[in-house]
């Protein structure tokens, strides 16, 4: 990921006001200008429950979700996305320890060879979940601080 920047988990102040510190990140390596926005946005919507759902619905059309609504359903989506990303991750048979020693040997992926741009395209990939993970963690320790409450 050659850009993150970490921002803006909504966490209401009072019932009338809302502060943010979104947990979406934008990445140049995502082929998409908004990124990890899109997927916050979605797993946002699959995780409302019925009251956030009519008070987002209240909202207009578009870009209903792509802020953060609240702190449980930010947690929520977080902890989606952490899962998803661990079950990705569980699939791969090597480890990205076990993917950087076979790089560092160029006598098993010589430069330019196919077999090494596979293994650094895999690499790359377990790296993003690995980030997504983290970031998870660490957002959600964060929404739980009594101060987000």
């Amino acid at each position: 990921l050659s850009k993150l920047a970490v921002s803006r988990c909504a966490y209401e102040a009072e019932e009338d006001k809302v502060k943010h510190i979104d947990a979406t990140s934008d990445t140049d390596a995502s082929g998409s200008k908004r990124g990890g926005k899109e997927l916050f946005s979605f797993v946002r919507a699959l995780c409302l429950n019925e009251e956030e759902y009519r008070r987002v619905a209240r909202l207009s059309l578009k870009n209903k979700t792509e802020h953060p609504v609240s702190v449980l359903n930010e947690i929520r989506a977080l902890n989606q996305i952490k899962s998803a990303a661990n079950r990705a991750i569980a699939k791969f048979e090597t480890s990205i320890e076990e993917d950087e020693a076979i790089l560092s040997d160029l006598t098993k992926a010589p430069k330019f060879s196919w077999y090494r741009n596979a293994v650094l395209a895999r690499v790359g990939e377990k790296r993003t979940l690995q980030f997504y993970v983290n970031l998870a963690d660490t957002m959600v320790r964060l929404l739980e601080q009594p101060s987000m409450k």
